[in-house]
């Protein structure tokens, strides 16, 4: 179980959005005999359903800290199968409870469609070689052709056939946009300036997912990294990134939007770089 949840103060009620695939999910908490394990993301909110079928807050995230307090996030008349009904789109669930207004609380509407995130494959991860632009490029083709290759080492061995030392090889930004290319992208663009939020918005609106170049804060080391989510909201604003260090079991990564910097792996980066458009014709 991994979300966020944003709840906003609007007119004496508090509202919130629940991916629609979390339902079975949260239901299986309460079921006995139940297995399940649940897990929390960096910032994100983390709610539970009793046997009294009460929505519960019991992991409130430092981003959402101050808008609603923990201890008052409780529905005692919320109903879980009434949530299965009250379907917006794209599985979304809403639902709401009155509360007192806080008056120390702005109230605060999230902009529409102000989320949206999309599910990469996983398919392979990078090692000890440098070819983490080459997983990234890849991992954008596979997306958008819904296929299974090409893979970073298809890629690599694309370039450097006669490589004796394939593992030592790099791919710069100007062959990722020539694979792409050769894979019928045509619209990309590669410009040196991070991302911004209402970028991303536009790509991953468009079922998108992206490039980025990042440089290490404590050595000469670049890194790339997929773009494959946003979430913009006037109190909250975060870019969810894949990189190829990671695997299905750790997840994403969050880009501060503000400082342009992804902190994974006992390590920080800070983007510089973007290549975008990566759209058939």
């Amino acid at each position: 179980m991994i979300k966020t949840i944003f709840c906003y103060n609007a007119e004496g009620a508090w509202q919130t959005n629940l991916s629609g695939y979390l339902v079975e999910e949260l239901t299986r908490f309460v079921e006995e005999g139940s297995k399940t394990q649940g897990f929390v993301q960096k910032n994100a909110d983390l709610y539970a359903i009793d046997l009294q079928n009460n929505l519960i807050l019991f992991n409130d995230s430092p981003v959402s800290n101050g808008y609603i307090p923990p201890k008052d996030v409780t529905l005692s008349t919320y109903n879980k199968e009434n949530l299965k009904q009250v379907k917006i789109e794209k599985n979304m669930y809403t639902f709401s409870n009155p509360v007192r207004k806080y008056s120390s609380s702005p109230s605060i509407i999230p902009k529409a469609e102000g989320q949206k995130y999309l599910n990469l494959d996983f398919l392979e991860t990078q090692g000890s070689n440098n070819w983490c632009a080459a997983y990234v490029t890849t991992s954008i083709i596979r997306y958008a052709n819904k296929s299974n290759s090409p893979t970073a080492r298809q890629m690599m061995q694309h370039y450097y056939p006669n490589s004796s030392n394939l593992e030592s090889q790099a791919a710069s930004r100007e062959k990722c946009m020539d694979y792409g290319y050769l894979h019928n992208f045509f619209n990309m663009v590669n410009v040196n300036s991070p991302i911004t939020v209402s970028g991303t918005q536009l790509e991953i609106n468009e079922e998108s997912p992206f490039y980025i170049a990042a440089s290490s804060d404590s050595t000469t080391a670049t890194h790339a990294f997929t773009v494959r989510g946003y979430a913009n909201f006037d109190f909250y604003q975060t870019i969810s990134v894949w990189n190829p260090w990671s695997d299905a079991s750790y997840g994403y990564d969050l880009m501060d939007p503000s400082s342009h910097t992804i902190s994974t792996h006992g390590m920080v980066w800070k983007n510089f770089g973007t290549i975008y458009g990566w759209h058939h014709p």
